[in-house]
């Protein structure tokens, strides 16, 4: 392989990564130009192009991952991503099957039967595919997550017991099964219109899957009566935020802050509200907030990171913050792309962290 098509392929990654996903496809088309059957870069578009929400255009170029490299367990996975997403959970599953029989220790993989496989009401197959994750990996968070819907899914049956059906409801939003919950908070209220808990279930699994409008009244309907609810707090500032009403949003999340200084997911919400309000000065005390938590999550960090490189600040101020380089190759690995950043006027992405002016700590160089 061309170590130039090595790197630029890197660069489409690390663009990826921060979130610049107009930028990483164009790296990815650039580079399938001179090489239309490279498998990975076939992939990495893909599954960019199914981040940025252009599904079919995705189904199609994953078809052709896996039709010049059958055996690549990753695009399998991903077309089954990408299958499940516009509804085809049979062809999904089959898919996830493939990339298990090629590598049978991709948790992704088992999840993503499991999940189809629950989806389609399967769930006598979903919880064998789940059992034998578990013992792969017996201590699997997520997989324990999936069996506790099935489990709570038998409990609750055809109940009309309000308490049953929030149990159901908590239990698929805890496993990401949004939809689903949407459907069974929406029926928990029906049955008890006074609950806050599900109202408030329904509020943060709309504002899951970015519908604020319909979640902001649901949430300030449940923030009166838990006036002192960080989540419920972050959660409305979230949906202010992708509605542009940043003052609202900033008002929330400070009133989050004034409960609990100590929240470095809350400092970064209000700091983008700040930079794009034009408040950069205070924009960047919270980024610095945010990262220097010790709570902060290596995807926080890298997330600060990258929005100090989408703007223009001094190259002071991109200096202030010391990285360890063992941590930074975990914040590459952990990020997800923030979906309101999806700009492709950035400018190139730089060739190291040195050069964007992230100054990396020699004091703090983990020894191998």
């Amino acid at each position: 392989m061309d170590d130039l098509k090595r790197e630029r392929l890197r660069r489409g990654v690390l663009l990826h990564g921060l979130g610049r996903l107009n930028d990483a496809v164009n790296v990815y088309r650039d580079l399938l130009l001179g090489d239309p059957a490279w498998s990975e870069a076939l992939n990495y578009l893909g599954s960019a192009l199914r981040d940025k929400g252009c599904l079919r255009e995705a189904r199609e170029v994953l078809e052709r991952a896996v039709d010049v490299d059958p055996q690549f367990a990753e695009a399998h996975r991903n077309l089954g991503k990408v299958l499940e997403s516009i509804g085809e959970l049979r062809e999904a599953a089959a898919e996830f099957r493939r990339a298990i029989e090629i590598d049978q220790a991709s948790a992704d993989s088992y999840l993503g039967l499991a999940r189809t496989l629950i989806l389609s009401d399967r769930t006598g197959e979903a919880e064998e595919c789940l059992r034998t994750l578990l013992r792969i990996m017996p201590d699997h968070a997520e997989a324990k997550r999936y069996l506790a819907v099935i489990s709570t899914q038998e409990r609750a049956g055809a109940t009309s017991d309000p308490d049953c059906v929030l149990e159901l409801a908590d239990a698929l939003h805890n496993a990401g099964f949004l939809g689903k919950s949407i459907e069974t908070y929406s029926l928990a209220l029906e049955l008890a219109p006074e609950s806050i808990r599900a109202r408030a279930g329904l509020g943060g699994a709309l504002a899951a899957i970015v519908r604020p409008s319909d979640a902001v009244d649901h949430l300030r309907l449940a923030i009166a009566t838990s006036p002192n609810s960080l989540t419920l707090r972050n959660t409305l500032a979230g949906c202010y935020s992708q509605l542009g009403n940043l003052q609202e949003a900033a008002d929330e999340f400070e009133a989050s802050l004034l409960l609990d200084s100590k929240q470095p997911d809350a400092h970064f919400g209000l700091a983008v509200v700040r930079e794009r309000q034009g408040r950069l000065a205070a924009a960047l005390m919270h980024y610095r907030q945010a990262y220097n938590d010790a709570r902060a999550s290596p995807a926080l960090r890298g997330q600060v990171v990258g929005r100090l490189l989408r703007h223009d600040q001094s190259q002071r101020d991109r200096e202030s913050l010391s990285i360890n380089p063992d941590l930074l190759r975990n914040i590459l690995g952990s990020l997800r792309p923030d979906p309101d950043e999806r700009s492709a006027s950035e400018r190139d992405a730089p060739a190291d962290w040195s050069e964007a002016g992230v100054q990396i700590d020699e004091r703090t160089r983990s020894p191998h």
